[in-house]
């Protein structure tokens, strides 16, 4: 007689399945006796060259050396031993990066687990959760330390320019008249904040600051001699009282000589009015200009 149908399926869904957890079964085995070690070996010679921190690997091996010594050593006897050791290496290590990416990591490894003990399906419950919950908070963590790093390095690199603006009135106005002498267009801009570089531009006719430096520049008849110096007189600065915000009147400029008397203009004799931020506690920039 012939078995039903309903007993054949059911005996052959039996067989695969037992068939799955002896294949199950030789994996864990493999790689709890063969990997171990191996991984152990792997992370003693790679970790002076990843960069990884020390303290995770002798707190593992001291643990291990501490066991021993009191007797405890059966709990990392058999193959599960080197197993744990090394799961303790890896969880104390993504601990020393981010305690988020270690419980990542330990979520990870019990939904893992959790797989192997199918249809028991709890603790890949619990490893899933573990993984999603924390893995979201490295993810979050990791883009804010990301924007704190950008934000460190663009206050840096505002701090490294606010170090290069003169350092007072007089020096502002010593380097625009420079920076024209010199047809530097990158200097003499960098000394106005952009508004104030769309309104030298609009009292030069120029199309932008470039522009305007440029057309400036054209006007010179002594480029030598354009920029202040201890024949220069004629400009006034007042400050305010922290020293924040001045303001700079360069009109009415001559070249006077102590030997021949007045000399003849270099350029325009009226560069502007200025008003001047400090930036940073640094140096001053231009951040209003006004013609004469």
């Amino acid at each position: 007689m012939r078995a039903p149908a309903g007993r054949a399926t059911s005996a052959g869904v039996g067989a695969a399945v037992s068939k799955f957890d002896t294949a199950l079964s030789t994996v864990r085995t493999v790689f709890t006796l063969r990997l171990a070690p191996v991984l152990l070996v792997v992370f003693a010679v790679v970790w002076p060259w990843a960069g990884f921190p020390w303290w995770p690997l002798v707190l593992v091996l001291g643990l291990a050396v501490v066991l021993r010594l009191l007797g405890f050593g059966y709990l990392l006897a058999g193959k599960r031993g080197p197993l744990l050791l090394v799961a303790l290496l890896l969880v104390t290590t993504l601990g020393a990066w981010s305690p988020w990416l270690a419980v990542t990591g330990v979520g990870g490894a019990l939904a893992v687990a959790g797989v192997f003990r199918l249809p028991r399906w709890q603790l890949l419950a619990v490893g899933m959760v573990l993984f999603l919950t924390a893995g979201t908070g490295w993810v979050t963590e990791t883009v804010l330390a990301a924007q704190q790093r950008a934000d460190s390095w663009a206050k840096t690199s505002d701090y490294n320019r606010a170090q290069l603006l003169p350092r007072d009135p007089r020096g502002v106005l010593g380097a625009v008249m420079a920076t024209v002498a010199d047809r530097d267009t990158i200097r003499g801009c960098a000394l106005f904040t952009e508004p104030a570089q769309a309104q030298l531009a609009a009292a030069f006719d120029a199309p932008d600051c470039p522009g305007a430096v440029l057309a400036w520049h054209t006007q010179l008849t002594r480029p030598d001699d354009y920029r202040p110096s201890v024949r220069l007189t004629g400009d006034t600065s007042t400050m305010s009282r922290d020293r924040e915000i001045a303001t700079l009147t360069g009109c009415g400029l001559s070249w006077v000589s102590p030997l021949d008397g007045r000399q003849p203009d270099a350029g325009p004799s009226s560069p502007g009015r200025f008003t001047l931020h400090r930036v940073l506690g640094q140096g001053y920039q231009i951040t209003d200009y006004r013609p004469c």
